[in-house]
């Protein structure tokens, strides 16, 4: 009986139902409570930040850039982006020489504002491949290049050979790995990595089931409502979704506030946030004014951070009315419509 009523802590026992004081009762976690995203202002610039999971693991807003932006953009173009505050990824994944590796990126990085650590896809899959990146980001990591996370662009490896990876990873200072996993078996190892090595941030993305079929419910949505409980059991995971031309961005911040889970009978279960496909952005860019300028003059990492500033200002503004609905929720009516005429 003791053993059950620690496995089941959380929701309490049968005792909780007899107590007479309400307040000693054992009350449930809501997920939409736990990681709906908030407002929060630093002390240092008193500035107002939307704080999530993904906020706290790598530092910036939980509005980002993935995609294979080596490939598409120069250096100065990626350092833009770095710089505009954004979470990006820099993928190296196709690179197998070592010093082209780490040419790159100490020009990269040699942009880069102080403080600024970059994000590096690499292939884990690809045995020759993954030994020259791992080598080549261990040896400039020891140089000082601000290298601050990795992110494994080929599904999720296996959790007893990625043991070691993850602590070796500590000690030359990255503070965090990204996993993008491809079903619900690899969602799971995901989580397997991440419950044992609890003190380790994983940011899991989630885009869609690699089955070949567009958005749909059950290669998107089902995935991620069948799994949604296991991620949020580790807490030090954070959790992202890919937004690309297979998937559904009409309403992505109703993924961060937890609407979109109510749809289909469940409780609101918030994202921590919103990964915007780097082939993806240009076709959205009717959301604003100024970026067809920006293309237009060459320089394709400021129009990417305005398409970022975009989303994150929505976000913000979503996360504000929510507190100010909550607020005013709680107070009688005629405290802030007045008395009727």
């Amino acid at each position: 009986m003791a053993e059950e009523a620690t496995t089941y802590s959380h929701i309490g026992t049968m005792v909780d139902i007899y107590k007479q004081d309400v307040s000693k009762t054992t009350v449930s976690s809501s997920w939409g409570v736990d990681f709906s995203p908030r407002l929060v202002r630093t002390s240092f610039d008193e500035k107002l930040h939307i704080d999530t999971r993904m906020h706290r693991i790598v530092g910036k807003p939980p509005v980002s850039v993935v995609g294979k932006l080596s490939a598409a953009l120069q250096e100065q173009q990626i350092a833009d982006l770095y710089n505009s505050g954004y979470y990006v990824e820099v993928d190296i994944s196709s690179l197998n020489d070592d010093t082209k590796i780490k040419n790159k990126l100490r020009t990269l990085t040699s942009q880069l504002k102080p403080g600024q650590g970059i994000t590096l896809g690499c292939s884990y899959n690809n045995p020759k491949l993954w030994e020259t990146q791992l080598l080549a980001i261990l040896s400039l990591c020891k140089e000082g290049v601000p290298i601050a996370g990795i992110s494994i662009v080929d599904n999720v490896p296996p959790p007893s050979a990625f043991a070691s990876t993850t602590a070796l990873l500590s000690t030359v200072g990255i503070r965090y790995v990204a996993f993008k996993p491809q079903d619900m078996e690899a969602i799971g190892q995901a989580v397997e990595i991440a419950q044992a090595n609890g003190s380790f941030p994983v940011l899991l993305q989630w885009a869609r089931c690699e089955d070949g079929t567009p958005f749909s419910f059950e290669g998107f949505v089902r995935p991620l409502l069948e799994t949604y409980g296991a991620i949020r059991s580790c807490a030090n995971i954070a959790l992202a979704v890919e937004f690309s031309e297979q998937t559904d961005f009409n309403n992505p911040l109703s993924y961060v506030t937890g609407e979109w889970s109510m749809s289909f009978g469940c409780p609101p279960m918030p994202i921590d946030g919103i990964l915007l496909d780097s082939e993806t952005y240009s076709q959205n860019c009717h959301l604003l004014n100024n970026v067809e300028s920006s293309k237009q003059n060459g320089n394709i990492g400021t129009s990417m951070a305005t398409v970022l500033d975009s989303l994150y200002r929505s976000l913000a503004t979503s996360v504000l009315a929510s507190v100010y609905f909550s607020d005013i929720s709680s107070v009688p009516i005629e405290e802030y419509i007045g008395d009727e005429p």
